[in-house]
């Protein structure tokens, strides 16, 4: 490639690829030239997630009890003293 065709801006920096050849992705491009956009989009949905989390009702999200075992031994001749220590 040609030092003219870098100087006309055709050719990247790294000398890899024409410039005018290049894929680009568009949502990526949209948010880099749209930042405040794209801010207010995720505070939008941030708060649109919280509202409705809030409002799921108690059925949906019902209380959960956690069944709890006793395991009782006895240690004939032990005195509960000795046991705790």
């Amino acid at each position: 490639m040609s030092d003219n065709n870098q100087q006309n801006g055709l050719v990247s920096s790294d000398g890899q690829q024409p410039v005018e050849n290049r894929k680009e992705f568009g949502l990526s491009s949209f948010s880099i030239d749209n930042r405040i956009s794209v801010l207010v989009i995720i505070v939008l949905v941030a708060l649109f997630g919280i509202q409705s989390y809030l409002a799921i009702p108690k059925e949906s999200a019902p209380d959960i009890t956690i069944p709890n075992i006793m395991v009782i031994t006895t240690y004939p001749g032990c005195l509960p003293r000795i046991w705790k220590a």
